[in-house]
């Protein structure tokens, strides 16, 4: 059994847990799982709040059912794989968003959402009011960890924003995986941003905070939504941690599940900041399911190309776009779904479609249990 209570006092993560339903302590308070204490008196393994490592250890053999959860960590496909061939019993993965025409044998995805969980710890941490807007820049972007798409969102806007209207911040943690290739296929104008990258920024440090990856790569920091980087600057480009969403040799052929957010996104809904979401496709979109909102005064159709190239190229283009609008264009037609987004969290609208939503997924668990039981 394992049972983790260290990383949920710094961060978003709820507490984990990996054993089986016979052995729950009486301690047990997994976030939004109170629910499997209740669960049928058989032999049940769970694993929840997994991270995304291929190395996580397999699950163990012997049990008649597998209730396996991911939620802030990208859902490790490559570990559910091995899942599949090792187990012949039936395995249930919960995680938040969707799960498009991704499907494993033995697998069933079904969506069940902690986002809501995670915005009420930031509202515990950071007790969020109407802030008082000083928009001095355009924009704000933040490369901690430097992947491609956050290479080329920070020289887009370096070089087509400028330093002046931006706050555009470039660290040093590099990995050379993380970066295009020289034989990846991508669209002409990404791979000079990528090649500008290396020659001209690559090396040096931007900062537009006193941030440090030693002291202060914790949600208690990084998930602040009262800060100069999101008050002053009318748009944030949230850099996600994860942005892939075609994972085949051809577009359209299945979609990674998503779209994986977090506290970059969540901190923009809760500090009433427009964002664009640099991460999977339809951010928007399933958001808008939920019931945010995101009338902009620009073109929001790329978060709906699956493309992981073609939608980074529309980022870019966008970002092209704001350098010529002023930040009070960008800030007052963007102002009114801002203040809707952080009123649909306050006003606890959004919790409860999270519940509900979950409700449902609950009860579609217990039916495949009982199901088989039959």
């Amino acid at each position: 059994m394992i049972y983790d209570t260290n990383r949920s006092i710094a961060m978003l993560d709820s507490n984990a847990y990996t054993g089986s339903t016979e052995q729950l302590p009486p301690t047990f308070d997994v976030i939004g799982y109170d629910w499997v204490k209740k669960l049928p008196n058989r032999r049940i393994h769970l694993s929840l709040i997994l991270g995304a490592w291929a190395d996580e250890e397999d699950l163990p053999l012997g049990y008649e059912f597998y209730i396996v959860s991911f939620h802030y960590e990208q859902i490790n496909l490559v570990w559910l794989h091995r899942q599949s061939d090792n187990i012949k019993t039936p395995i249930i993965v919960l995680h938040d968003g969707k799960f498009y025409n991704y499907t494993i044998p033995g697998i069933t995805f079904i969506s069940y959402y902690t986002w809501h969980y995670q915005l009420d710890k930031m509202i515990l941490w950071f007790n969020p009011y109407i802030y008082d807007k000083n928009i001095s820049k355009k924009a704000s972007a933040f490369c901690n960890r430097i992947t491609d798409s956050k290479l080329i969102v920070f020289t887009a806007i370096a070089e087509y924003i400028g330093f002046n209207d931006s706050a555009n911040a470039l660290h040093g943690w590099f990995e050379q995986s993380n970066a295009f290739s020289a034989t990846d296929d991508v669209p002409v104008s990404i791979r000079e941003l990528s090649d500008i990258f290396f020659e001209k920024y690559f090396g040096t440090t931007y900062k537009v905070d006193n941030f440090s990856n030693i002291t202060d790569n914790n949600n208690k920091f990084t998930a602040n939504p009262n800060i100069p980087a999101l008050q002053e600057c009318a748009i944030h480009f949230t850099n996600e941690s994860f942005h892939y969403s075609d994972i085949s040799n051809h577009i359209g052929d299945y979609q990674h599940p998503g779209p994986y957010i977090t506290e970059k996104t969540l901190k923009c809904l809760l500090g009433q900041t427009a964002f664009v979401p640099v991460g999977q496709f339809d951010t928007y979109g399933h958001l808008t399911q939920l019931g945010f909102e995101f009338n902009y005064n620009f073109d929001t159709s790329f978060d709906s190309i699956i493309g992981d190239h073609d939608r980074l190229l529309g980022i870019v283009n966008l970002i092209k776009q704001f350098a010529n609008m002023s930040k009070e264009e960008l800030f007052d037609g963007t102002r009114k779904s801002s203040m809707h987004n952080y009123n649909h969290i306050i006003s606890g609208d959004f919790y409860d479609i999270c519940e509900n939503i979950n409700q449902k997924s609950i009860e579609q668990v217990l039916n495949i249990i009982e199901s088989k039981i039959k």
